[in-house]
């Protein structure tokens, strides 16, 4: 039986995106995550040519599209004054992934507080989520498990999910595994990246898979115990090495958990 599908966030590369289409095809990765606030990629720049063309790209090596990242700084809810210009980005991606086929779009809501209005504009984005068949994985960067579950049970959204990632858990002290458990029927996506262990008001230290804190094996573990099915996404955002550690990372995840490369 073949393993956990392994995919890569090209944003984390800083190159072109077509080019690192290429590399990722090398690297051997079966899926990859793009960022559609990057240059070149954004919903108004690719016309519906490049939107094929695009799609054509990534479908020829073997590969699949596994998500759509919405990038802005601080997370989409916490810029009050561009609000409705965050929520329209975050709308004509979502409205981009229907038409690319890519199941997840994947954003950092932000820090927010109680009465900031963040379920309303989260629920009319959960609503063209669920109309288009696109799933929206919710970061926990700032964004606390309990916050999330809180917002899944008052929207009652099948589109609204989590993006989890061990490494953030880790660094704030939180146990990846019964976060997993706690999500387990709403993960959308899950981010691979390692860290070191820090409080709740740390800064986070992200290292080289395999060098921090995060147990992969008991993860991965858990992931399948929770039933997810879906791909892997290694991340890296601190890399000065670009794809050889990409492959170190990939090396090394394959030796514990026997992840798998294309679908």
């Amino acid at each position: 039986m073949a393993g956990p599908l392994l995919g890569v966030g090209l944003c984390d590369w800083g190159v072109e995106v077509r080019r690192a289409i290429r590399l990722a095809v090398e690297a051997g990765f079966g899926a990859v995550e793009l960022d559609a606030t990057q240059r070149g990629v954004t919903p108004g720049e690719l016309s519906n040519s490049g939107r094929r063309q695009l799609a054509r790209l990534v479908t020829s090596t073997g590969m699949r599209f596994a998500s759509l990242e919405v990038n802005v700084a601080g997370g989409v809810f916490t810029d009050f004054p561009n609000l409705d210009e965050r929520i329209h980005t975050v709308r004509s991606i979502i409205e981009l992934a229907h038409h690319l086929a890519v199941p997840v779009v994947t954003f950092e809501p932000g820090e927010t507080s109680d009465g900031d209005g963040v379920p309303d504009a989260l629920g009319e984005l959960c609503e063209l989520a669920d109309r288009t068949g696109v799933t929206l994985a919710l970061q926990l960067g700032h964004t606390f498990p309990e916050t999330l579950c809180a917002w899944i049970a008052q929207l009652q959204c099948p589109a609204l999910g989590a993006c989890i990632d061990p490494a953030t858990l880790t660094a704030r002290a939180l146990e990846p595994e019964r976060v997993v458990g706690a999500l387990a029927d709403h993960i959308g996506l899950i981010h691979l990246r390692d860290a070191t262990f820090g409080g709740k008001s740390s800064a986070e230290r992200e290292t080289p898979l395999g060098d921090g804190h995060v147990d992969f094996m008991s993860f991965v573990i858990a992931a399948d115990a929770a039933g997810y099915t879906g791909p892997f996404i290694l991340r890296r955002r601190d890399s000065r090495t670009g794809t050889a550690e990409a492959v170190r990372a990939r090396r090394y995840l394959e030796s514990l958990t026997g992840f798998g490369g294309h679908a």
